[in-house]
């Protein structure tokens, strides 16, 4: 079973002191010239994913760093690392204190679903309602 809990944007972020020094990617084919931040093991590969006036648009890059923790990839990110492409609501700390700021924004792509997933069964212990409910009440705020 699965229930829909949240939505979030997939965007591209940066540090204010990374893109002071290294400048801001316009477009997206001048990421070939910064250092990316890459979360693996997603469901669209080494790749990063933007859209170009409603179609699909893959970029693959010489990953400075790639990792499967996205927290980390976020505080390497905020540190001026390099760009990091995360969800927003991985990000939200880090746009909220100013240590990131989106970029190109253009390119977005479309919210993403985040779902609680849970074996289906005809009773649920009331410890499982609870949590949903709570995720509910979270990502509704």
């Amino acid at each position: 079973m699965a229930r829909k809990i949240a939505e979030t944007e997939l965007g591209t972020y940066a540090a204010p002191k990374y893109l002071a020094e290294k400048g801001c990617p316009q477009t997206i084919d001048e990421l070939s010239g910064h250092q990316c931040l890459h979360y693996v093991d997603t469901p669209h590969g080494d790749y990063w994913l933007f859209d170009v006036n409603g179609e699909l648009k893959r970029v693959k890059s010489d990953w400075m760093l790639a990792s499967n923790n996205g927290r980390a990839l976020c505080q390497a990110a905020a540190m001026g690392m390099g760009i990091v492409q995360a969800p927003r609501l991985s990000v939200a700390p880090h746009l909220q204190n100013g240590e990131l700021v989106e970029i190109l924004r253009e390119y977005r792509r479309p919210a993403l679903a985040i779902y609680a997933t849970y074996l289906q069964r005809r009773f649920y212990p009331a410890k499982l309602t609870t949590f949903i409910n709570f995720l509910l009440a979270y990502f509704g705020q």
